[in-house]
């Protein structure tokens, strides 16, 4: 039967990609707060005039680490804040408008809406629908966005 998934095995497959997301991540936070411990050292050192440099330094390991997960955490507030106001704000910053049937603005591709794109998934005639870009919330048959592309 076409269009049938295994589900289990999709399931499966979702975990595989999350648990290397999440080892990239904390990979990366730990390459973070490294390389600004480095910098911190180096500095501290080019400052201070010492004849040796002095990698194993406790506190400032602890000052370096803790501005990382400061600027970690900002980041993640900051994009989770953008994000909660629903796929509108999100459509908007992707260049997302909704397009007039008169409409004389030279990007808009005449005749192009979301209704007639191949992202498109809601109801022929439907005033809104779903979306392959955003896949939890609708869009509006009229709208238009920089991603369009022609249905086939």
């Amino acid at each position: 039967m076409a269009g049938t998934m295994n589900f289990f095995r999709a399931q499966d497959e979702a975990r595989g990609r999350t648990t290397k997301l999440v080892v990239l991540l904390v990979l990366a936070i730990v390459v973070l707060a490294g390389t600004l411990y480095a910098l911190a050292v180096l500095g501290q050192h080019k400052l201070s005039r010492r004849g040796e440099l002095d990698w194993f330094q406790g506190d400032l390991f602890f000052w370096t680490a803790g501005v990382a997960l400061i600027v970690i955490i900002g980041g993640s507030l900051v994009r989770i804040a953008e994000l909660s106001k629903g796929g509108g704000a999100i459509a908007e910053r992707l260049g997302g408008r909704l397009v007039g049937a008169t409409t004389k603005d030279a990007a808009h591709k005449a005749g192009a809406h979301c209704a007639n794109c191949a992202l498109y998934t809601g109801k022929a005639g439907a005033k809104q629908g779903g979306c392959g870009i955003f896949p939890k919330n609708s869009v509006h048959a009229a709208g238009w966005c920089k991603s369009w592309v022609k249905k086939p």
